[in-house]
């Protein structure tokens, strides 16, 4: 754990993030809750301890795993427009800073033998998509698991294979857990108020699902509420629970998480294993 606090003193002295602070007389890493969000060099020790991998090396693995989760976290703050962050620094700055934080990782870890730029692209694309398209009648359930899911499972199968050497269980494991936190995600962002997700007719499973596929006789008064931009979200969030679209998104989050616990079940099961868990909140 000693190299988890030492990757976390670095960042809070990265010189790029210190600069726009002193711009903005604000702390990035603060604003963003950084100290109580999921981290993502801690995430990659427990695999790397899970793999027996890690050594020497490590430090500026988990360093620069850490750039691409904040680069990430501050890319999705430049998309969506709505947060704290994104209301103090421009937009031209948070762009800047998304790259010059995502150059500055891969400069550590590009050139890592297991580093996978397809699963990049794909997380890239995702987003995308996700930014680039809109809900409608014409976007299935296939299309958000084979498009809109990677923004999530891509990025943890690229940690995971850094991680792991490549593990194919692993592999497998990060798939199902990224597709969780993703689910998750989505259900937090149709339920929340106000509701960005709702507004700008996000490609989100809860609204994908209620439209396509859920109590069919409610989806054309459902588009005819998502396209009236006078209807009150709450209107549509209620009517988007009764689809039965956020049970239906809640049973895929606990199937998934099943298939992810199955596949650690298949590993030692050690101290390490019992942390790993409890820090994903896998535990039943």
């Amino acid at each position: 754990m000693e190299l988890i606090h030492a990757v976390f003193s670095k960042i809070k002295m990265n010189r790029t993030i210190e600069k726009y602070n002193r711009i903005y007389s604000i702390n990035i890493l603060e604003t963003m809750n950084f100290d109580k969000s999921f981290r993502w060099s801690e995430y990659y020790w427990y695999i790397s301890k899970l793999s027996n991998t890690l050594n020497y090396n490590s430090f500026d693995v988990m360093y620069g795993v850490e750039l691409i989760g904040i680069a990430a976290r501050l890319m999705d703050d430049l998309l969506d427009n709505d947060t704290e962050l994104s209301n103090i620094i421009c937009s031209e700055h948070l762009s800047l800073l998304t790259t010059e934080l995502l150059v500055e990782s891969l400069e550590l870890i590009g050139r890592h033998k297991n580093f996978d730029y397809n699963l990049l692209r794909e997380a890239l694309h995702a987003e995308f998509l996700d930014y680039s398209t809109v809900v409608d009648s014409s976007k299935s359930i296939d299309f958000y698991f084979q498009n809109i899911v990677q923004k999530s499972t891509a990025i943890f199968r690229l940690i995971t294979k850094l991680g792991s050497n490549n593990n194919d269980s692993l592999d497998k494991f990060a798939n199902h857990y990224g597709t969780l936190v993703q689910i998750e995600n989505d259900i937090v962002g149709i339920l929340k108020f106000p509701s960005t997700d709702i507004s700008e007719l996000k490609n989100t499973l809860p609204l994908i699902a209620s439209i396509n596929t859920l109590n069919s006789n409610n989806n054309k008064s459902l588009l005819s509420l998502l396209n009236n931009p006078e209807t009150p979200i709450q209107t549509i969030q209620s009517k988007i629970i009764e689809t039965g679209a956020i049970d239906f998104c809640e049973e895929l989050v606990y199937s998934e998480k099943m298939k992810a616990l199955i596949l650690l079940e298949e590993l030692e099961c050690t101290n390490d294993m019992l942390k790993f868990k409890n820090y994903l909140e896998l535990e039943n």
